[in-house]
């Protein structure tokens, strides 16, 4: 630009010059030696024109053969990284396809050639994991981890969510720990150690990290609740005295209390205890609260230590309200039984059967039929009993009633 811009001043010079001296054209004498030219002016200023023309053209044509070999190496950089990228975006689509092997090789052979390798390097270290290639895992990671810099929370989030997702939940604890503590405002490392605490079983460490899940926000208010609920159902379930279980329930506030799960873990727990009596207390206050089937079911196993016409009339008092809950009318008729109140169990089972209870209701309508000398009626019950459904709880009630 600069010596098209030099040739049109000359041009323009030499042009205006042309129209003065057109009248009185002059001359222009050249000598070299023994030789002497004579041009007229005119003729001169045009060959001064034409030389400069051929001095710029020959200048531009020198610098670009100079340049060729610079352009040709950026050219093949472009088309080289170019064909790299259109390889990663490949190598991606078939880590969406699930092809691990040809995903790896394509984001591997393409990633130092990107201007951010460590995505690729990232997901090159999924693709091994899930051909259970863990060396090669490791050594994308620890790629990932040398070019991301000071920035290396992400890698070491990552690292630590594909080595949990392979089963080594027990080894990134401490890295998890210690990313809590650097990033003290990461919701996602706070959510990560609490799903590593949950694995691995550690009720008092997610009991602990509770707080920082509300202030980060990892989780959820509603997850919060089920994850305290779920802390204290484990922790009833592992007291070992019954001390201990009464200290942990007490320290439960009522909300989680509330909370089926809880309720019926602490109730197998007072039944393994032989704590009878509790049961008794503990669901007849829950259940003058909020109607739940299961309860009432398990107040039928309750005995020994609470009058069963109290457990009766207990039950039939709530069958004013719910007339129709199988569990409740198996548990009435189990304990109308016990009570010596005969024709009023017999009622209660057959009811329980109609509506569709539970095994136990057959077994228990049969068992009272045979003691009625009913033998022929307890057989035709005892075996429609056996396409009618098992209680979840049937046994690990039973047991700890025992």
């Amino acid at each position: 630009m600069f010596y098209l811009l030099i040739l049109c001043v000359v041009i323009g010079v030499v042009s205006v010059a042309t129209i003065y001296v057109i009248d009185e054209p002059g001359f222009i004498m050249l000598q070299w030696g023994v030789w002497q030219v004579e041009l007229s002016l005119v003729l001169g200023m045009l060959l001064i024109v034409l030389v400069t023309l051929l001095l710029f053209v020959g200048l531009e044509v020198l610098t670009g053969i100079v340049r060729i070999p610079g352009r040709l190496g950026r050219s093949y950089r472009e088309y080289r990284e170019q064909k790299k990228y259109a390889a990663s975006v490949k190598g991606l689509k078939h880590l969406l396809l699930e092809e691990w092997a040809k995903a790896e090789q394509l984001l591997d052979a393409s990633a130092p050639y990107l201007p951010q390798p460590v995505i690729s390097y990232l997901a090159a270290a999924y693709a091994a994991q899930q051909q259970g290639k863990i060396a090669r895992r490791d050594k994308y990671l620890n790629k990932a981890r040398e070019l991301n810099g000071d920035n290396k929370g992400l890698v070491s989030l990552i690292s630590c969510r594909l080595r949990m997702a392979y089963g080594e939940t027990g080894l990134v604890i401490d890295e998890l720990k210690k990313l809590c503590a650097q990033m003290p405002k990461n919701a996602q490392a706070f959510d990560l150690l609490a799903d590593a605490y949950e694995k691995l079983e550690n009720w008092e460490a997610l009991e602990s990290l509770l707080p920082h899940l509300q202030k980060t926000r990892a989780r959820s208010a509603e997850d919060i609740r089920t994850l305290t609920a779920t802390i204290t159902r484990h922790r009833l379930q592992k007291a070992q005295h019954p001390t201990e279980l009464q200290s942990i329930w007490k320290g439960t506030p009522n909300a989680v209390q509330m909370n089926p799960n809880v309720t019926i873990a602490y109730i197998r727990k007072l039944f393994q205890y032989n704590r009878h009596q509790e049961v008794d207390k503990v669901i007849r206050g829950i259940l003058s609260k909020r109607w739940d089937s299961e309860l009432a079911y398990l107040y039928g196993l309750v005995n020994g230590q609470v009058e069963d016409r109290h457990l009766y009339d207990v039950a039939n008092k709530w069958l004013e309200s719910h007339p129709d809950d199988p569990d409740l009318l198996l548990t009435a008729g189990r304990l109308a039984r016990r009570a010596g109140r005969l024709k009023n169990a017999e009622a209660h089972l057959k009811k329980s059967v109609e509506l569709g209870g539970r095994r136990e209701a057959y077994e228990e309508l049969g068992g009272l039929l045979e003691e009625q000398h009913a033998a022929a009626d307890a057989f035709n019950v005892y075996k429609a009993g056996t396409e009618a459904p098992v209680s979840r709880l049937q046994t690990d009630s039973q047991d700890s009633a025992g």
